[in-house]
């Protein structure tokens, strides 16, 4: 399973890579090789969040204490999400304005936003907290 993931990684990040050498294809609209590249990634990287959803609730099917703490831990992202967003402003600037980003795309953005640098800090957080731990248990 990690075999199959990490080569459908290193295909999407190699195929987004060849994207980058069609010089000028982003600002001309895209070239056929660009826009076919670009589908490709997109299939790519759908299919291995599919593929590790569908094969981790596949592995701990057999395991009820495994997916309630899993439900738990994304609930609590959920819970994260919903306060980040809560928290995030709506400003929206002309430039924006121009591509149609509106007062709730912005405020989902910083949203995102936030909740991303949230957990972040916690992972950070929590590798620091159990490095001391373990210092201090020697």
């Amino acid at each position: 399973m990690k075999k199959i993931l990490a080569l459908l990684a290193i295909l999407s990040t190699s195929t987004l890579a060849l994207a980058q050498d069609d010089p000028g294809a982003a600002s001309e609209g895209g070239g056929f090789v660009f826009d076919l590249l670009l589908y490709l990634t997109y299939f790519l990287v759908i299919g291995a969040g599919i593929a590790a959803v569908v094969l981790s609730i596949l592995k701990s099917s057999g395991e009820k204490g495994t997916l309630v703490k899993s439900g738990i831990m994304v609930g609590g992202i959920i819970v994260l999400f919903i306060i980040a967003y809560a928290v995030a402003g709506n400003e929206v600037t002309e430039t924006y304005k121009r591509f149609g980003i509106d007062a709730g795309d912005s405020k989902f953005v910083g949203g995102a936003l936030i909740t991303v640098y949230l957990l972040v800090i916690l992972a950070f957080g929590g590798f620091v907290f159990s490095r001391v731990k373990d210092l201090l248990n020697l």
